[in-house]
């Protein structure tokens, strides 16, 4: 539930600048940007409410958001276990005069104490984020995962419609394509290679739909953005990325699914972030490819880490047979977005590997009760 947080007995202060609690989500408004000495004369300032916003993706694009001087209302639902707590803890210590919301799209109290919110905000957009991710768990509970992204979707949707809030960025996945059965080459959002094989990229693909209908119906203006393997800095620790770094900085063994010869189209999160502000923009209904158009064999991360962390050593590997789920490769066709977005991937993979260990390593002891 949403709550007032309090500071001492300065009302006027809480009134002005804060809106929820400090252990649960935040809020930025334009009288906190202004307090904080944004000047808003030379900015396109909008109000956007960003949902998931202590994920992986959504922590970095409220960090841009605020710094461009935005009023961001973000809102998440787990707020203290995990990486999204080491975030609170870690990643927005030193931003001046944020609170947080712990909030679930699911819940129905919770989404009444967001339309009395949605009341005093005059929002301009949604970039909608929040979501179960993960292939191998959808399959053992994808009651969860339909119950979580689909009707999550539909709730915000239906708050959209509602309080006539224009322009929708849904967040969804490059897992939507059937990479078991497609020829090798980069992956247009036109082809007819759109067939989900888990229940995770099924549920994401009825959300596309979802996100199509209401533009029909109602207008809304969306951009569709599927994510192309998303690494860097503060990174999902469930994911392979981040647990090379990991595994090669404390000289583990490397653990993996195969030969390593899978290729992944990695994509760099600030890369991924400046996506999500480009898709603000007003283009009706679209779905765009965001991944960097170069793919690399997973060995080939597993060598580039091992030079930035330890180039005199070799890596080592503990090989598990191949699972059927993972596809053989993923390539981002994203002319696209290059196109319409004007939006291109600048970082490369060695340089975003640089960054992430550099990140991990200097917040290796905050991390150490993360679950890898």
């Amino acid at each position: 539930m949403i709550q007032k947080f309090t500071r001492g007995n300065d009302e006027e202060y809480n009134q002005n600048y804060f809106m929820g609690n400090m252990d649960t989500g935040w809020v930025f408004n334009t009288q906190l940007l202004d307090f904080m000495g944004y000047d808003f004369n030379t900015r396109d300032i909008m109000n956007i409410l960003v949902t998931g916003c202590l994920g992986f993706i959504g922590s970095a694009t409220v960090k841009r958001l605020i710094a461009d001087g935005h009023g961001v209302m973000g809102i998440d639902k787990n707020t203290t276990t995990g990486m999204n707590g080491f975030r609170v803890e870690n990643e927005f210590g030193e931003i001046p005069n944020y609170c947080l919301w712990n909030l679930d799209i699911t819940d129905s109290n919770d989404l009444m104490d967001l339309e009395d919110s949605c009341q005093d905000w005059d929002f301009d957009a949604v970039i909608h984020l929040a979501a179960i991710p993960g292939v191998r768990d959808s399959i053992s509970d994808p009651v969860k995962y339909y119950q979580n992204n689909l009707m999550g979707t539909l709730n915000i949707l239906e708050l959209m419609r509602k309080f006539g809030i224009p322009k929708l960025v849904f967040a969804s996945t490059s897992s939507v394509y059937d990479w078991q059965n497609a020829p090798y080459k980069p992956m247009s959002e036109r082809t007819g290679y759109v067939k989900p094989g888990h229940p995770y990229a099924g549920s994401k693909l009825a959300c596309e739909n979802l996100c199509r209908i209401y533009h029909e119906l109602h207008s809304l203006d969306v951009s569709v953005l599927r994510y192309f393997t998303v690494y860097g800095p503060a990174g999902r620790p469930d994911m392979f990325p981040l647990r090379v770094v990991k595994w090669i900085d404390g000289q583990n063994s490397i653990h993996l699914n195969g030969d390593g010869s899978q290729e992944r189209d990695f994509t760099f999160i600030e890369d991924v972030v400046d996506a999500n502000i480009k898709a603000l923009k007003p283009i009706g209904f679209e779905v765009f490819n965001i991944g960097s158009g170069n793919p690399h064999p997973l060995l080939d991360f597993v060598d580039y880490a091992q030079e930035t962390i330890n180039p005199d050593d070799f890596p080592t590997y503990n090989l598990h047979p191949p699972n059927n789920l993972d596809a053989p490769f993923t390539w981002a066709d994203n002319s696209k977005a290059r196109d319409i977005l004007g939006w291109k991937p600048e970082t490369t993979l060695q340089a975003g590997i640089d960054k992430m260990v550099a990140w991990y390593q200097e917040n290796r002891k905050a991390l150490k009760d993360i679950k890898f």
